[in-house]
């Protein structure tokens, strides 16, 4: 690269009046990309300052300093102003983060009620079933909704009504902050360079409660200056010691407040010194006997509740300089499944369709009209399409979403739903063909969500014969296959007699499809029907 040129801006209309009075010559694209980086992306992921607002600094800072929602300083220092917004809380470093950080970038996790500290002892909530509280239908034409407000000194986004309170993750319920999971080389690095962000996490699942076939691995520390003592000196409570045995991470080091007390696993909040023990998988069998489970699922898979979706706009795009107000309305719902990155099913956040369609009814261009009724230009549509192929505006991600429950989803919520496996909502007709040749799935007609005429469900990322819909650009990540699908669906002809996790039948799921052909299953089966006839 011979040189780094400065980012154009989408339009001149665009263009803030500083710069235009400062700069002679300002590039412009008239690409909606450029618009979308400036005003959404670089909130995040740049050295940039906050929208308008919002309060946080930069760099390092970011992280390490801590706002109030006005932007206030609440110190003692004569010399900050206590009445000009933009001043951190206090003048003070932190060396620990708290939540309300976090969640300034990392907003979908915010649903949870946080305090300003984060640090709220929290009631553990009931295991309820929560499908009567996320999956009610958004109304979309036009959505009622919760506004914004304040709970507990956090900024909630507004959801559709009937929603209700999302239910908390079991973590965050128990008072844990981001920090007792996240390591430091998670979000700072660790002297590696990452393609994808979430190749640098190195926490798991099984770092603290192991697998159904295995306890969590640990390491003994053996030197004085071993990380997890030094960085466990900042912690709220006692720090770590030589010949304490820590938990060890994917990347294969040691946890420094996941550790061994009295011969059980128990987890330290960083900046609470609260302890918490760890309840370990292979000591709940009975939840986790099934082979295919073991091998191909990711935790998350069924102890995931809820994600976000967003079906709305996240980028409005106008022809006048003044913004026009932005209403960003979340929905949640249960996860559909694909395949993660790491090769096992994983929770999907399913995108919608990007698009930008403004025509008449005789598909001619709409044109764009300024303040004064003058046309100065003409919509665009912006199809695109990403490496692999695959749609670059019908996007799907494996992420965890960060809905940890006890209790997991129901066996049928995966194996008798086609939402779940990525095929959009309505009903699944299956051919004669055992191949999956001749099956189809009737979608619902839903044509004030249709923008353009398609055989498939507007949530639609893979059909049902496996081809893939959506794109992806996270490595080895993918919908379903059509031989999964038809495999995972086929466990659904065995639930309604067969549906606990530790039923002898899922033991060998092969020998138990042969006995199923067997006449003398049809019997049982016929003499188990039978048992719910009225008598004549």
């Amino acid at each position: 690269m011979e040189e780094l040129k400065k980012l154009p801006f989408f339009s001149s209309v665009t263009i803030p009046k500083p710069i235009l009075n400062q700069e002679t010559s300002v590039a412009v694209s008239l690409h909606p990309a450029d618009q979308l980086l400036r005003k959404k992306c670089f909130q995040c992921h740049l050295d940039s300052p906050p929208v308008k607002g919002q309060y946080r600094s930069q760099g390092c800072a970011a992280c390490h300093f801590e706002y109030s929602s006005k932007g206030l300083y609440e110190g003692k220092d004569p010399t900050i102003s206590t009445t000009e917004p933009g001043h951190a809380r206090f003048h003070k470093i932190r060396t620990i983060p708290s939540r309300s950080t976090c969640v300034q970038c990392h907003r979908a996790f915010s649903l949870q009620t946080l305090s300003i500290e984060g640090h709220e002892e929290l009631e553990a909530p009931k295991q309820i079933e929560p499908t009567n509280q996320i999956e009610t239908p958004a109304t979309v034409s036009t959505p009622e909704v919760i506004k914004s407000n304040l709970v507990n000194g956090t900024k909630q986004f507004p959801l559709f009504a009937g929603k209700g309170q999302v239910i908390k993750d079991v973590h965050t319920a128990r008072g844990m902050d981001c920090t007792d999971c996240h390591t430091l080389f998670d979000i700072m690095g660790d002297g590696n360079i990452y393609s994808k962000q979430h190749e640098s996490v190195e926490v798991r699942c099984e770092t603290c409660h192991g697998d159904a076939l295995t306890y969590p691995s640990i390491s003994q520390i053996t030197q004085a200056n071993d990380s997890a003592i030094r960085v466990s000196k900042y912690y709220k409570g006692s720090s770590n010691k030589v010949d304490d045995w820590m938990a060890v991470s994917a990347h294969n080091r040691k946890m420094s407040n996941v550790k061994v007390q009295n011969g059980r696993i128990v987890a330290i909040g960083k900046q609470t010194g609260k302890v918490h023990e760890v309840p370990l998988v292979k000591d709940y069998l009975d939840a986790h006997s099934i082979p295919q489970h073991q091998t191909r699922l990711e935790c998350s898979a069924c102890h995931a509740r809820w994600v976000v979706q967003c079906p709305g706009c996240h980028q409005s795009i106008g022809p006048d300089p003044a913004p026009a107000p932005e209403s960003h309305f979340f929905d949640i719902g249960e996860p559909a499944l694909m395949i993660g990155p790491r090769g096992k099913v994983t929770p999907m956040l399913m995108q919608p369709e990007r698009h930008l369609t403004v025509t008449d009814e005789r598909a001619n261009e709409i044109p764009i009209l300024g303040r004064k009724g003058n046309k100065i230009g003409y919509y665009r549509e912006w199809a695109f399409t990403n490496p692999h192929g695959t749609s670059g505006s019908n996007l799907a991600y494996a992420l965890n979403p960060h809905s940890i429950q006890k209790q997991a989803r129901s066996c049928t919520s995966c194996h008798l739903s086609p939402e779940t496996l990525g095929l959009g909502t309505g009903d699944i007709k299956i051919g004669k063909n055992s191949t999956g040749k001749n099956d189809f799935i009737d979608t619902l007609d839903r044509t004030d969500k249709i923008l353009k005429a398609s055989q498939f469900d507007p949530q639609a990322k893979v059909s049902i014969r496996g081809e893939s819909i959506a794109g992806t650009d996270q490595p080895k990540a993918r919908t379903f296959n059509q031989e999964e699908i038809i495999r995972i669906l086929r466990v659904g002809n065995c639930i309604p007699c067969h549906d606990r996790y530790n039923d002898p039948v899922y033991q060998d799921i092969d020998q138990s499809y042969a006995f199923a052909r067997t006449v003398d299953h049809r019997r049982l089966r016929q003499k188990i029907l039978s048992l719910g006839q009225p008598l004549e």
